[in-house]
């Protein structure tokens, strides 16, 4: 059987956009020539959906959209990822289509996500069914972990799912792919989805697995991709990346929310405050991959505090990287605030009152320019700034 794995970008709510993704991916799956195309978990709703698993109304047009999704599938059969309203409440389903109609739902049994508990209802789990003449297992999300003892006669487990990224994951993941699918003795197919929604950004590489544990096919990570996996065919075994691909994987997620993030909220472009210090050039570089060095403007406002050489540093980070860049000395700002609070304050000697006012006046012209020009400001602090409250909230 060929099966194709789409692994697309969605975008909660937006029921639309999404089905019109599924549905362009069905026909290039058709012209591949798959029996079978596989979608993520969720993803006529997009995850995470949060309070609309709620909304009666939102699940309806869920269905809806399902049906329309159906309506393509005339050659070619279709397991696609959907909230579904039932007796006990919304679950996470997986809609089998065959001969354009969905002829079953197979619920996911185990919520382990916070971010669903509360919205999503455990269901049955995994289920066996027929497709093409092929005995297969649909497994939706976490419920793969517990999978065991699969009927002798099935011949390919499918699983979908929304993984979010994290660290080392990507390699966790996979080996406990390849062990279910060796001890189990199965092709093991799963397909993620990619993207950034809110603070959560899925990282793709969907792949398969064939029945001795080899990988035989991984997906790009934080893009989208189709591809068409046999489970007849010999093919060469492929590789997880190593734990030195971690950095590279960090910076590409990174890259994948900002932009995203951007995207789906209907933003284009970005200001920073550089500094000339390792955090801001960081934030800088990050905003122009997501966003391309034309729509990233940076602010540089030295004070009499800051050293000579930060100041050009910042400059050769702007002019490096090519994005718009003005030099706003904040120093008569600064003494004007420290005067006018001396009656209040005493002023008698410098200590962190008067580095907060520096640090709040930045904000001050950052948040001015955001205001007055439509770039969104990124935040620059670092993990112990953001740890101890010492940042805004941009």
């Amino acid at each position: 059987m060929k099966i194709a794995i789409a692994q697309l970008n969605y975008t909660v709510g937006d029921i639309d956009g999404n089905t019109s993704k599924i549905i362009d991916s069905i026909t290039r799956a058709k012209g591949l020539g798959a029996d079978l195309v596989l979608f993520a978990e969720q993803a006529v709703s997009g995850t995470p959906a949060f309070d609309l698993l709620r909304k009666t109304t939102f699940l309806e047009l869920c269905e809806d959209a399902l049906v329309q999704i159906a309506s393509c599938c005339d050659d070619i059969a279709a397991i696609v990822g959907l909230p579904i309203l039932t007796a006990e409440g919304t679950i996470s389903a997986a809609a089998l289509i065959q001969d354009r109609k969905v002829l079953r739902y197979v619920g996911k049994k185990y919520i382990t996500a916070r971010r669903e508990m509360g919205f999503v209802v455990p269901s049955k789990g995994y289920e066996y069914v027929t497709i093409k003449g092929h005995k297969c297992a649909i497994v939706v999300g976490d419920d793969l972990r517990r999978i065991h003892d699969c009927d002798s006669s099935v011949e390919t487990i499918l699983s979908i799912n929304a993984r979010r990224y994290g660290r080392g994951t990507m390699t966790r993941r996979y080996e406990m792919m390849r062990d279910l699918a060796f001890v189990e003795g199965k092709n093991l197919v799963m397909a993620n989805q990619v993207g950034g929604n809110t603070e959560i950004v899925y990282d793709g590489t969907s792949g398969a697995i064939n029945r001795r544990g080899e990988l035989c096919l991984m997906m790009k990570s934080f893009e989208e991709d189709l591809a068409v996996f046999d489970t007849e065919a010999p093919a060469a075994p492929v590789a997880v990346p190593s734990s030195g691909d971690r950095t590279r994987l960090v910076y590409e997620a990174a890259v994948c929310g900002l932009r995203d993030f951007y995207l789906k909220n209907g933003y284009t472009k970005a200001a920073v405050g550089l500094s000339g210090g390792i955090d801001s050039a960081v934030t800088a570089c990050l905003a122009v991959a997501a966003l391309g060095r034309t729509n990233v403007r940076a602010l540089l406002m030295p004070s009499h505090f800051s050293s000579d050489h930060s100041v050009e540093d910042a400059k050769v980070v702007a002019e490096a990287l090519g994005i718009e860049y003005n030099v706003i000395p904040i120093n008569e700002i600064y003494t004007s605030v420290v005067d006018t609070l001396k009656p209040v304050t005493g002023g008698t000697e410098f200590d962190s009152t008067e580095e907060n006012i520096q640090t709040r006046i930045r904000t001050v012209l950052l948040m001015a320019l955001q205001n007055k020009t439509g770039y969104v400001l990124l935040n620059s602090s670092n993990k112990s700034e953001n740890a101890l409250g010492l940042c805004t909230l941009y």
